[in-house]
């Protein structure tokens, strides 16, 4: 599966914050995908990256830690900037 340019470096940082700081992206943390509003079900063999492995399914959601980080169209639903990801522009919280 491939996923846009970025979305590697994006799902590794949250992953990072999630064990370094989990409080500071609690309120974009959800199970389920805000796109299609379904809880995706992980089984294929995921990315390694060097802090952990990254799960998607093959609607495109990407899951780290139960928590869906990527929607079904490819919206990071973790803030960017939050995680300290260069590239946020254009980003919309959809929690407001």
């Amino acid at each position: 599966m491939r996923f846009p340019v970025g979305t590697q470096e994006y799902a590794s940082a949250v992953r990072r914050t999630l064990s370094q700081d989990p409080d500071s992206i609690a309120r974009w943390l959800t199970p389920v995908c805000p796109e299609c509003e379904e809880k995706p079900v992980t089984a294929g063999p995921g990315i390694t990256t060097a802090d952990g492995k990254i799960e998607y399914d093959r609607w495109g959601h990407l899951v780290v830690d139960g928590n869906v980080v990527v929607g079904c169209e490819a919206f990071w639903v973790v803030s960017p900037a939050v995680v300290g990801v260069a590239d946020s522009a254009g980003w919309c919280d959809w929690t407001e």
